[in-house]
């Protein structure tokens, strides 16, 4: 709602300024202006629908897709360093845009092993900004310190059983009779709960 209520004050305040703009056109430097001919007009509205339709089918698809991408990303950054509360409203957020559990788990695993792997070459390079600007696929720069916290304060065998809780819970998510929604919700508790957990065997 704050986007539409937004949108409609930035077409108003368009408007407005756009008719003050036409007013000094014709008052103050004396042009003449006139209105385009019919056939031109509907010339224009019948190729700008099929502009807007390619545009809708493509671009507004690819940008709700990377969105998505984002916030899962936001998503496993939160789960990772414990902070659940903000985590789940992420996950609502995703929940409501039509991002199904096992989606979300399925990138969970790859981000997962991607931490792992970085992990193992920091042990080989022991420069972590040489691992981190060479990965494959490549690090987005604003996760960077993200992942730099994670590699530090994430272990092997917490790594291993997380990936293990997030198989499990795509399992599950595939029983008859399963909740999805509230599977994925008691996986990302539970993996964040094993950074605060002194219980794990290290």
């Amino acid at each position: 709602m704050p986007a539409k209520i937004a949108n409609m004050d930035m077409l108003c305040e368009f408007i407005s300024r756009n008719n003050d703009a036409l007013e000094i056109l014709k008052k103050k430097h004396k042009v003449d202006i006139r209105q385009y001919p019919d056939e031109v007009l509907k010339e224009l509205y019948n190729i700008s629908k099929i502009v807007v339709k390619e545009l809708s089918l493509k671009d507004v698809s690819s940008f709700l897709s990377d969105q998505a991408s984002i916030n899962i990303d936001k998503l496993y950054d939160l789960v990772l360093i414990g902070n659940i509360k903000k985590a789940y409203k992420i996950l609502v957020q995703l929940q409501n845009e039509g991002i199904s559990a096992i989606q979300i788990l399925r990138a969970f695993t790859r981000q997962l092993q991607n931490l792992y792997n970085i992990k193992e070459r920091v042990l080989l390079k022991k420069d972590i900004n040489f691992v981190l600007d060479n990965f494959k696929p490549p690090i987005y720069f604003k996760r960077k310190d993200n992942i730099k916290l994670q590699t530090k304060e994430w272990t092997f065998p917490m790594i291993k059983q997380a990936l293990k809780m997030i198989e499990d819970a795509e399992i599950n998510c595939k029983s008859l009779k399963s909740s999805p929604e509230i599977i994925i919700k008691h996986t990302i508790l539970n993996i964040g709960m094993l950074r605060a957990n002194e219980n794990i065997n290290f």
